[in-house]
């Protein structure tokens, strides 16, 4: 029989970082390499939002098109 202690305070932050870290790169945000930017597009986002931050994406892909540069990275979410 195995018995599970609690996390300590130290090792609970730890794992809120790792945690964190590997959505972040399972979702696909790039953290500022260089003069990349991410672009996210969404049908229930608004093309009023900034569209760089995942939770806060443009509507529409032209939106984002006419914004985006070279080396720049759009996703786009399925439609559900």
């Amino acid at each position: 029989m195995t018995i599970l202690r609690p996390l300590l305070p130290v090792q609970r932050l730890l794992a809120v970082f790792v945690l964190a870290g590997l959505f972040l790169n399972l979702a696909g945000c790039s953290l500022w390499v260089g003069n990349q930017t991410s672009w996210f597009v969404s049908l229930q986002g608004n093309d009023s939002n900034d569209c760089h931050y995942l939770l806060l994406p443009c509507r529409h892909i032209g939106n984002v098109i006419g914004r985006a540069q070279a080396g720049d990275t759009i996703t786009i979410f399925p439609a559900h």
